[in-house]
């Protein structure tokens, strides 16, 4: 099985982060019934709380959405863009652990 950490990166007052929340969700818990071969932990975190683990990598709006600790989006994506995002993802640590 493989397993994902898809963390989005938000502020309180950021009315956008809402509804990519909603949206991320949505497909995280979609892809988790789904799929027995591809666990999603999803992960929300709050800009200001966490300064330096997002200075750290890299994000500077919000929202902001990281896969396995790699800013990937700076912006929502579409679900179609994402899906691809953790598909290949999934594959590239499928591949990886074939590889070790």
């Amino acid at each position: 099985m493989n397993n994902i950490v898809l963390e989005i990166f938000s502020a309180s007052h950021c009315s956008r982060c809402f509804n990519a929340k909603k949206q991320v969700q949505a497909l995280v818990a979609k892809i988790n019934k789904e799929n027995s071969m591809l666990k999603i932990t999803y992960l929300e975190v709050d800009v200001v709380e966490h300064i330096d683990y997002c200075v750290q990598l890299g994000v500077i709006t919000t929202p902001s959405i990281a896969i396995n600790s790699v800013l990937t989006f700076s912006k929502t994506p579409s679900i179609e863009t994402l899906t691809a995002a953790i598909n290949s993802t999934s594959l590239q640590s499928k591949h990886n652990k074939v590889l070790l």
